[in-house]
Formats: structure tokens, sequence, C-alpha cells
């Protein structure tokens, strides 16, 4: 922490040099204009003295400030009382070093010199002032943008949430179906359908809140709604769930993959009469992770415009989630089946933290 600040002090010191040598240069130039340009380099010089002494001094005094006393800099008086002190010492020095150091004749007696103090600490206060004042608008600027930045990461996470608590009923309903339809068919299933139903629901309620978990749980999860789908379709459905092991530890948003599985037996295989093959697959790609979704099912042409609600949903939280930063790609062919791709940036729990 100390060397940061120590760093900070380094290169507010090296931004003053810069400043200090521009005011000096136009100083020397504005008096010349005036006086002529005979003795200009003199000028520069005496411009040159007085500018880096009371720069580096009200610098010094700025930076002893902020790093000591930070909680003082944001009154107006702390300012004002610093940049007169500041321009008195400076002068001082500044008097100093031209009348001992250098053969420039330079305002003696005691007028002249209270008249160099009276008129440097009025420039360098007017200069204070007006930085004070810049400064104070832009911290009001940045904390208004921080707050809209606030306000609009909290909408974002709203919308999130209110996509979550749409997708919990409909994959309910969905699930609720496949038990009416059993249960005069083959009650003997209802039993395993409940409990994997309730082991879902009790991931629903425990994830919620959490806009990343790992792929390994939600493949868990997409196991048992395949099991439930399975109990009702019979061999009408196979499926492969794979995850490659670079990408066991990503982090995905909850229920991402579980729709687009709901969404390729619902809406491909179960269509279909002989049903047909789902295969889910996670492997990374670099600095992403590559998801894909294919089914052999019914598939669907490019006529075919209305998306399900399962997709817009996947295709809504991805833009929410990762805005550019994520792919969404769908390829189907009318009776031909349907592949899902989807690629978001890779994280894990380190990355996370």
């Amino acid at each position: 922490m100390r060397a940061s600040k120590f760093l900070s002090v380094l290169k507010a010191l090296a931004q003053t040099a810069v400043i200090n040598q521009m005011i000096a240069v136009l100083i020397a130039f504005f008096i010349s204009l005036g006086v002529g340009f005979q003795n200009f380099w003199r000028t520069l010089l005496v411009s040159a003295i007085i500018s880096n002494c009371i720069g580096f001094v009200t610098s010094l005094a700025f930076s002893a400030v902020e790093l000591y006393f930070i909680r003082f800099m944001h009154k107006k008086w702390v300012s004002l009382l610093l940049g007169i002190i500041s321009a008195f010492i400076g002068t001082e020095i500044a008097i100093l070093i031209i009348t001992q150091f250098t053969h420039i004749p330079f305002y003696s007696g005691f007028m002249g010199h209270f008249v160099m103090i009276v008129m440097n600490t009025i420039i360098v206060s007017i200069v204070v002032l007006l930085l004070y004042i810049y400064y104070k608008m832009h911290y009001t600027i940045e904390g208004k943008e921080q707050k809209i930045d606030s306000l609009e990461l909290k909408h974002t996470e709203a919308q999130l949430h209110a996509l979550q608590s749409k997708l919990n009923p409909h994959f309910l309903f969905n699930t609720l179906n496949i038990i009416t339809e059993l249960v005069y068919k083959s009650p003997e299933k209802v039993e395993e359908i409940v409990l994997n139903l309730s082991e879902i629901y009790r991931f629903i309620l425990s994830k919620s809140d959490e806009k990343l978990i790992p792929v390994r749980e939600e493949l868990d999860i997409i196991r048992k709604y395949c099991a439930i789908e399975k109990a009702r379709m019979g061999e009408r459905l196979q499926y492969e769930i794979t995850c490659k092991s670079d990408a066991r530890d990503a982090l995905i948003p909850p229920l991402l993959l579980e729709v687009l599985a709901e969404n390729a037996v619902i809406h491909g295989l179960s269509p279909k009469k002989e049903g047909g093959s789902l295969q889910i697959l996670v492997a990374r790609k670099g600095d992403k992770v590559l998801c894909m979704v294919e089914d052999d099912g019914v598939g669907f042409g490019q006529a075919d415009k209305n998306e399900s609600y399962g997709l817009k949903s996947v295709r809504s939280r991805l833009q929410l989630q990762y805005g550019g930063r994520a792919d969404f790609s769908i390829a189907s062919n009318r009776g031909e089946g349907s592949l899902i791709t989807v690629e978001i940036p890779y994280e894990d729990d380190r990355s996370h933290r």
C-alpha cells in the first residue's frame, strides 16, 4: 500500500515537472512580448526557477495532505490555505536562489520582495481554486457514473432473476405433464420421476441466487431430467452427456444447458415417431467454454422463425450476462435435427474470486 502511494507521489512530481517547464516558457514568452526578446533566456531562467520552486512545493504539500490527512482534501479552505502557504514558501525559495546563485538583477528591497510574494500568492491561489473546482466536478461526475453503473448492474441482475423465475415454472409444467401421462401408463415409474424432480428443484432453489455454477453440477441435473424423459419415452430417447477433463471446473449460468436439452427433447425428439438421440458436449476452446447440444429430431427450416421460449431465454441471458463476449448459434434443417452451440468466456473458482 505504501509503495503504491509512493509511486503515485513520484508520478505527481513528474507531472508537476512537465507543467512547471510549460508555465515557465509561457510566462517568459508573454513577458518578452512586452519588454522585448533581447533578454528572453534570462527571463526564461527566472521564470523557470520561480515556476519550479512554487510548483514542487505546492505538489509536495498536496501530496503530503493526501497521504496523511485525506479526510481534509475535500474542504475548499484547506486547498486555498495550502495554495497560499505553498506560494509563500516557493517564492521565498525562488528569491533566495535567484539572489544568491545568479547575477540576474531582481526585485530588491522590502516592497519589491513583498510585491513578488503577494503576486505569486494570488496567482497560485487562483490556480488552486480552479483546480479544486475542476476536481470537485470530476469526482462528482465520477460518483454519478459509478452510481449509474451500479443501477445498470442491478437492473441486469433483476432481468436475469426475472428470466430465471420464468424458467422454473416452465420446467415444472413440462415435468408435471410427463407425470400426468405416466400415472395411467406406467404408475411404477412415477415414484422415480418424483424423486428426480425433487432433486432438480432442490438444485434450483439452492442455486437460484447464483450467477455461475460448476458445469458438472449442471450436467448432473440434465442427467436427472433425461431420466425423467426416458421414463416417458422409453427406448425412443437415447442420450449421451460428455464433459472433457479440461472443462470440468468451468463455471456456467445455472440451467443454461438444461433449457437447451429440454428444448431438444420436447421440440425435436418427442414429435418424431421413432424418437432419436440427444448428445451434449462440453469442452474448453482456448479462453472459452464450448457447449454443444445436438439432436437428430424433426429439426426446423429457415422459414420457422418463431423460436421456443427456451431458446429466447438462453439468448437473452447470454446477452445480459456476457454482452458481446458470448456466441450463440443454431444450425437446423427440417427432418435432420438441430445443433445448438454456445461459447462463453472460461471462468473457474480461481478466476471468479
